[in-house]
């Protein structure tokens, strides 16, 4: 059967009274910003909120490599077993669900089983007999467009590539192409000329890339426990090439500036 989620504390040897009193001071502060009315007084919670999470964030980096450090000291020749421990535990594959039950009732005996009804619920088949008479109309408009007789797009400048790659979150994971916020930055930082000549080929050529259209879908348990064996007992998350976003991006940042000489709405880059 579909093994349920139940997620575990885990122990962190690095975590102190301190650094759990630290982070109280810091939540509390940027509750008081948050709530705070007075311009001036918001500026100076600001500082102090700004200050104090440097402070705990140095803390914190220092807290966890002092207990690395005393770790790597306690596994010696003598005594490599705990360093093994950790090390098989840490790398322990979790075994594959290979059975899922249905809407119909039916029970998967595959991955491939699983993987089909999961996509389907998170990617549903576009269906036209729910429509109404107004999307009818507009899809038969749309349907009689012919496409606008288009300029070529100028060349992308250094400026807006370091807009673009500056608004890219770090943390942010990586597409199929393994391209993360961090090399997309790295690489701009060091060759910036690269995504410059990159972005304007697909400009002169009007053309997005068929690589960066696939995407990595995962499926994450929902809270409910009690549908975990079901297929309605999951959520999908869709992580695309970073790559792609910036292009997505440079797309749409360029409308908005057109959007906004003719006083009509803006667009949201993602």
């Amino acid at each position: 059967m579909f093994p349920p989620f139940s997620p575990k504390t885990k122990y962190a040897p690095w975590w102190s009274r301190k650094l759990n009193a630290l982070r109280k001071q810091v939540n509390a502060l940027k509750r008081r910003v948050k709530r705070c009315k007075n311009s001036d007084l918001k500026e100076i919670s600001k500082g102090r909120f700004k200050a104090l999470k440097n402070l705990y964030k140095a803390e914190l980096l220092k807290s966890k490599q002092d207990s690395l450090k005393k770790f790597c000291t306690e596994s010696t020749k003598n005594t490599p077993w705990k360093m093994h421990k950790t090390c098989k535990v840490g790398f322990a594959r979790k075994q594959v669900p290979t059975s899922l039950t249905l809407l119909d009732g039916s029970v998967t005996t595959s991955e491939e089983e699983i993987a089909n009804p999961l996509l389907y619920k998170f990617f549903p088949d576009e269906s036209t007999a729910q429509d109404s008479d107004q999307q009818r109309n507009i899809r038969a408009q749309i349907s009689e467009l012919e496409p606008p007789a288009s300029q070529t797009e100028p060349n992308s400048s250094k400026h807006e590539m370091d807009e673009v790659t500056r608004n890219r979150d770090h943390k942010e994971c990586p597409g199929p192409d393994g391209i993360d916020g961090v090399i997309v930055k790295r690489l701009h930082k060091s060759l910036p000329i690269f995504w410059i000549s990159f972005f304007n080929k697909c400009f002169l050529l009007v053309c997005y890339p068929k690589e960066w259209k696939k995407a990595r879908v995962i499926a994450i348990p929902k809270s409910d426990k009690t549908k975990l064996q079901s297929v309605q007992g999951y959520r999908g998350i869709i992580l695309l090439s970073s790559s792609g976003k910036c292009l997505q991006t440079l797309v749409i940042e360029r409308l908005n500036y057109r959007m906004r000489q003719k006083e009509l709405p803006y667009l949201r880059s993602e």
